[in-house]
């Protein structure tokens, strides 16, 4: 059996833990002011919101801009029925992840502060990969609709 010390000390560390992690979750919910302003956007997909909050981190305005705006055109896409949005949704798709990607790499990584550098890892592993997923699913729900 263990000493009464130990236990505390495990339960002080799994509480710290499980807060540790709370702090984590909420701090990625928080949208950026560039994707907040599209209130469409954060109800109708939040999760391609958060996504795209992660990239505005490390983009500029322009271009997180230019993202956003053709995000919001594949979504008036999708939710059309003409044949051609189809490759209209496909297209941009392509330009939405390649803009991304661009914000990650055009960045020196020499100079960047820690976080920063961090955060660029943390996208280009993780969250564009799910971007592109998401923006697959909006694609495939949209070809599925139509039949």
């Amino acid at each position: 059996m263990l000493p009464k010390e130990s236990v505390a000390v495990v339960l002080a560390g799994g509480v710290a833990g499980v807060l540790g992690l709370l702090t984590f979750k909420n701090r990625h919910q928080v949208l950026h002011s560039l994707v907040a302003e599209r209130e469409d956007l954060a109800q109708k997909q939040p999760a391609i919101a958060q996504l795209l909050s992660r990239v505005a981190e490390v983009a500029d305005p322009p271009r997180m801009a230019n993202i956003l705006r053709n995000v919001d055109t594949v979504l008036a896409l999708a939710a059309g029925d003409s044949r051609a949005n189809q490759w209209h949704i496909a297209r941009l798709n392509g330009s939405i992840l390649r803009e991304a990607h661009h914000a990650c790499s055009s960045q020196s990584i020499a100079t960047l502060p820690d976080e920063v550098f961090e955060s660029i890892v943390l996208l280009k592993e993780e969250y564009l990969p799910e971007l592109e997923r998401l923006l697959d699913n909006l694609l495939h729900n949209h070809l599925l609709a139509r039949r």
